[in-house]
């Protein structure tokens, strides 16, 4: 990982991507039209966690 610091705004713009994903689509659809199993979005959602960003869960 680099050293560089997340962006402040970036909670809040993942937020909205995904409130807006819901709103337009099923999570699961979404992720099976990128060919993502549910154990690769957990493995995408833990690194994204780990730099303080909380993702939906399917």
């Amino acid at each position: 990982m680099s050293d560089k610091q997340v962006p402040v705004k970036l909670q809040t713009f993942m937020y909205f991507i995904f409130k807006h994903l819901t709103n337009t689509q099923d999570l699961d659809e979404f992720l099976e039209e990128c060919d993502i199993t549910a154990d690769e979005y957990l493995e995408i959602e833990e690194w994204f966690r780990n730099l303080g960003i909380n993702l939906l869960s399917p």
